[in-house]
């Protein structure tokens, strides 16, 4: 089930994406996220001449995050 939804980023902690069985294909720039009984497919866009795709991956740990103020949803 291809979505196309045009450019966007997303940050997914690696806990959701393992909980939720994810797979991510680097070479062929996808994604696909189990849905229900259908799995939906996210496929980045070709690079542009001289415009490369990137991915970065981070992470922290929750006691690493700074105390202080926080906002809320």
């Amino acid at each position: 089930m291809p979505v196309e939804l045009g450019s966007f980023d997303a940050i997914i902690g690696m806990d959701w994406l393992r909980r939720h069985h994810v797979v991510i294909v680097c070479d062929e720039k996808l994604v696909q996220v189990p849905f229900g009984n259908k799995t939906l497919v996210f496929r980045g866009a070709e690079s542009y001449i001289g415009r490369e795709s990137r991915l970065t991956i981070s992470a922290t740990k929750e006691d690493d995050k700074p105390e202080g103020k926080q906002v809320k949803d």
